[in-house]
């Protein structure tokens, strides 16, 4: 008897010291400024596919472990449209981990990526009343509203989340998906009010934008590009900002 205690206590102590040197090496990936989840991210902001592709391969092959826990790996695997490749990861991590809502919005990031918009609709639903706080289940949730054709029930989810979201970069998404629904529903005036708070209250450059998207739809060229050039100052450097600029002045 007390010999196989004396084997019980080693393999422990022997599994202990195993997983403390796995969490250390993962802590030393992930803290590591040239990590190859960081490479990958700074790759998907570039919109280097190719670079993206690269590093995904290495860390399934180097460190598979962190494929599953490390939460970056979802939006690796949905910039490279790999649906079927991250919903087992999802499901993976589901099952053992079950009150970790980052898998369930995982899964219905990936239906809504499919073109499932239903489907997305339920899971985002199921997450908002299981997970009140959770900021993705308002914002892609009223995107899969939007994209179903529901406008009304996409504006009342906006206005939610603007309440509980009322601050920071949540705040900022929420107002521009607010907009977008105006725009979804063809209320030009109402999205160009909206607009012009994510530009001026929000400082996002996407407001200078659809704002003067907006004016152009009411029939404004003129003040649509006056609106842009204004706002030069703000926005002169953003690459999306100089692509609309030379759109809208071309435009004749």
């Amino acid at each position: 008897m007390l010999n196989s205690l004396i084997a019980w206590w080693q393999r422990r102590q022997a599994f202990r010291e195993l997983s403390h040197v796995n969490r250390r090496e993962d802590e030393r990936i992930l803290f590591d400024n040239s990590n190859l989840f960081e490479q990958a991210t700074n790759a998907m902001a570039r919109g280097d596919l190719v670079e993206v592709s690269k590093c995904w391969t290495s860390i399934r092959e180097r460190h598979p472990r962190l494929v599953m826990s490390n939460h970056d790996s979802l939006s690796i695997m949905l910039s490279l449209q790999l649906y079927d490749e991250a919903e087992q990861v999802m499901k993976k991590g589901l099952k053992e981990h079950p009150r970790d809502p980052h898998y369930r919005e995982g899964l219905a990031q990936i239906s809504q990526r499919r073109g499932n918009f239903a489907a997305s609709n339920r899971q985002w639903t199921k997450i908002r009343r299981s997970y009140p706080s959770r900021f993705p289940a308002y914002l892609f949730g009223a995107q899969a509203l939007k994209e179903l054709g529901r406008l009304a029930d996409a504006e009342r989810l906006t206005s939610l989340a603007i309440s509980r979201f009322p601050d920071g970069q949540e705040c900022t998404a929420c107002w521009i998906e607010h907009a977008r629904v105006a725009e979804a529903a063809q209320k030009w005036n109402l999205a160009l009010e909206r607009w012009s708070h994510v530009d001026f209250e929000c400082c996002h450059v996407s407001g200078a934008i659809g704002a003067a998207r907006a004016l152009k739809k009411l029939g404004q060229p003129t003040e649509a590009k006056e609106r842009l050039l204004s706002r030069t100052y703000r926005y002169g450097n953003e690459h999306e900002f100089k692509i609309a600029l030379t759109e809208m002045l071309d435009d004749r």
